[in-house]
C-alpha cells in the first residue's frame, strides 16, 4: 500500500483516515517499528514517543485504539497510551505511555504497542 491509499471506513466522521502504528519497545533506546506506513517513530523521553508523518494526514481527531502486547501479559496490566500533542506544521503526533502507577514508562524489547490514530481531511468541518 502506498502512502495516501485508504479503504472506506464506516464512521460518522466523513472521509476519516486511520493510521496504524505498531512498535516494539527498546527500553530507553529507539523503538522497533513493526508497522507504520509513511511514519517515523522516535522516543524523546521516558514513555514519550513521537510519530512523524511523511505526508500531511489531515486534522487529528484522536487516538481511537491502543493495544499492548507482551511475552508476559500481566507486565502491561494497567498500561495506557495518551495523545499529548498534534503538531500540524511538522506533522508530529506525540503520545505518552503510562504504567499502572500512572507514571510515564518505556516499553521493553518484550513489549509492543499498536495505536490507531484517526484523522480527517482539513476540508471537512468538525462534527
Amino acid at each position: 500500500m502506498s502512502v495516501g491509499q485508504y479503504w472506506e471506513a464506516k464512521a460518522d466522521v466523513p472521509d476519516c483516515r486511520f493510521h496504524v502504528i505498531d512498535f516494539t519497545g527498546n527500553g530507553s533506546g529507539t523503538p522497533t517499528v513493526n508497522q507504520a506506513t509513511g511514519v517515523t517513530l522516535t522516543r524523546s523521553a521516558t514513555g514519550d514517543y513521537k510519530a512523524t508523518f511523511k505526508d500531511n494526514p489531515g486534522k487529528f481527531v484522536g487516538l481511537v485504539a491502543d493495544s499492548f502486547r507482551s511475552t508476559t501479559a500481566t507486565d502491561l496490566a494497567g498500561f495506557t497510551a495518551v495523545a499529548k500533542t498534534w503538531d500540524a506544521t511538522n506533522r508530529v503526533l506525540e503520545f505518552l505511555v503510562f504504567n499502572s502507577s500512572f507514571a510515564a514508562a518505556d516499553l521493553s524489547s518484550a513489549q509492543s504497542l499498536t495505536i490507531v490514530a484517526m484523522f480527517r481531511p482539513s476540508s471537512v468541518p468538525s462534527v
